[in-house]
């Protein structure tokens, strides 16, 4: 019964994200040239494959209490990932493309979810990509969804800040050292 949930949320999980990519590209007569450096192509390979590693590799057959419980921790994980990273999305509004741009009159946001990491959309994706690797059931499974997507979010913040850095100059760099990039107090 459980793995059958995870499988939904996967499901529920792509449909969002091929959501945002069909409804926050970038418009090209709003934006400066994208310097995008092939991340969303690094996104779009790296979590299929991780996710689809995950399912081959998840324990189907092992459900005792313990696994019920981690699997509630995983839907409470992803559930938690999911509304940061929209309500992330939400605070940006037009500043928030899934392309690597600068929008027309585009002002550095630095409140909300934003004042205390610089990066809250891609903590987002990492809680819920979590949520659903703990959701497998094996650890095999999280180590083969997890890590090669949060190196991929990591390339995808090395990217984006290059773009930020160049975009905002003196602002963004003390933006920088007022915030972390990614986990509150750590990274």
């Amino acid at each position: 019964m459980s793995i059958i949930f995870v499988i939904y949320i996967s499901i529920l999980f792509l449909i969002a994200e091929l959501g945002l990519l069909i409804v926050k590209r970038a418009a090209t007569q709003l934006t400066k040239k994208p310097k995008d450096k092939k991340s969303l192509l690094v996104f779009w390979l790296i979590i299929p494959l991780s996710i689809t590693a995950g399912f081959m590799t998840a324990k189907y057959d092992v459900w005792d209490n313990t696994n019920q419980l981690v699997f509630l921790v995983s839907m409470l994980v992803f559930s938690t990932g999911f509304v940061f990273r929209w309500l992330s999305i939400y605070q940006l509004k037009k500043e928030f493309t899934v392309d690597v741009s600068i929008v027309k009159n585009h002002k550095l946001y630095t409140n909300g979810l934003y004042a205390v990491i610089r990066h809250p959309s891609y903590l987002g994706l990492l809680l819920m990509v979590s949520g659903l690797a703990l959701g497998m059931n094996s650890p095999v499974a999280f180590v083969l969804v997890v890590f090669p997507i949060f190196f991929a979010i990591s390339y995808r913040i090395y990217v984006e800040e290059l773009v930020l850095i160049d975009a905002f100059k003196d602002s963004y760099r003390e933006y920088i050292l007022k915030t972390k990039r990614l986990i509150p107090w750590v990274y």
